[in-house]
């Protein structure tokens, strides 16, 4: 069956970043063994990615790149802030320095009260420098794979797949999550979620993403 609305369908692939910089690099795999899994036309994944799918075969090959307008959007180096370090302190005036570390991705919230995830880049007596950017922000996003599955989804499916912080796979364009872990009915990490600051999404408190 085509790979067409509402159908579950599994796919592999090889997702490939810096190719425009020289500096191509395989970000995620999804194997034959550990498939990306997901419901079609779901409003769960990046559009340009279902578009590159859509009337796919099973057995079929595709190579789809999505620009980063398309993906996660451009670098933005406003996203970029030192935040005071009292920010970061338990009630007890402590900090978790195995949590605030550089490279790890914290969740915050803005003065509005949306949660934000950042990136710890550098900690210092006074201040946390973070990054808000998405992990693959200014990134162009190449997957070349294999469509292994194309079925109707059961209804069982279905609900599943409209359960908040699912997202049913690896990376695979997920709209949701923000970076690299892994939730309960996962197979693999999240890369990312379109809705780049914002929590949700297949990962919740954001695998992180």
């Amino acid at each position: 069956m085509k790979v067409q609305q509402n159908n579950y369908v599994e796919v592999t692939y090889t997702l490939i970043v810096g190719e425009n910089d020289g500096e191509a690099t395989v970000m995620e795999q999804a194997t034959k063994e550990r498939p990306f899994r997901f419901i079609f036309g779901m409003n769960m994944l990046l559009p340009k990615f279902e578009e590159g799918l859509l009337g796919k075969e099973i057995g079929e090959s595709f190579d789809i790149k999505i620009s980063p307008a398309d993906a996660y959007g451009e670098y933005e180096e406003e996203r970029v802030v030192n935040l005071s370090l009292d920010l970061f302190k338990d009630e007890n005036g402590k900090i978790d320095t195995s949590m605030v570390a550089p490279d790890h991705t914290l969740p915050m919230m803005d003065n509005e009260g949306n949660v934000m995830h950042g990136t710890v880049v550098e900690v210092t007596d006074n201040h946390v420098k973070m990054d808000f950017n998405h992990p693959l922000a200014g990134e162009e996003l190449h997957f070349v794979g294999e469509v292994i599955e194309s079925r109707e989804a059961t209804l069982e499916e279905m609900a599943k797949a409209t359960q908040p912080h699912h997202c049913g796979g690896n990376c695979g364009g997920c709209k949701g999550c923000h970076s690299d872990g892994a939730d309960d009915d996962s197979e693999g990490g999240c890369c990312g979620g379109k809705d780049k600051n914002k929590e949700g999404g297949c990962c919740g408190g954001n695998c992180n993403k």
